[in-house]
């Protein structure tokens, strides 16, 4: 099996790629978000298996764009992000099984993509986690 690692930092994809060939014996290939953005989905559309940073260097959430354009093509995406980007109301707890918050989960996410459990449509549920306001309701 062979993955795709986008990130914004190259050594922490080489970190990554290091750890999947030394813990897995699983091969991997990583780009930058920049180059992602430059060169668009489509020359890494035959990658099953994404490992996906969500926001670039100046907090623009094209990882999560791109993971819906890779999810609609079948991809299997593990998204990451370092930065709190949690709405108001949101915590680690609602992320879906394949989303990480670094810096509180990153044994977690470790374990994860050794084991590999994925929700479907996880870049539209992330995005509402990171990106808009929970939806609540009153009652009169």
């Amino acid at each position: 099996m062979n993955v795709l690692i986008i990130v914004n930092n190259i050594n922490t994809g080489k970190a990554i790629s290091r750890y999947l060939l030394f813990v897995s014996q699983i091969s991997s290939d990583f780009i930058t978000l920049k180059t992602l953005v430059q060169q668009g989905s489509k020359p890494f559309r035959n990658y099953k298996t994404i490992i996906l940073e969500t926001h670039d260097n100046i907090d623009v959430d094209y990882g999560i764009q791109f993971g819906r354009v890779f999810e609609s093509y079948g991809a299997k995406i593990t998204f990451f992000f370092l930065q709190n980007y949690f709405r108001f109301g949101y915590t680690i707890k609602d992320l879906p099984a394949n989303c990480f918050y670094i810096p509180l989960q990153l044994k977690d996410f470790l374990h994860h993509i050794n084991k590999s459990e994925f929700v479907e449509k996880a870049a539209t549920e992330l995005e509402q986690i990171l990106f808009t306001n929970p939806l609540t309701s009153s009652h009169h």
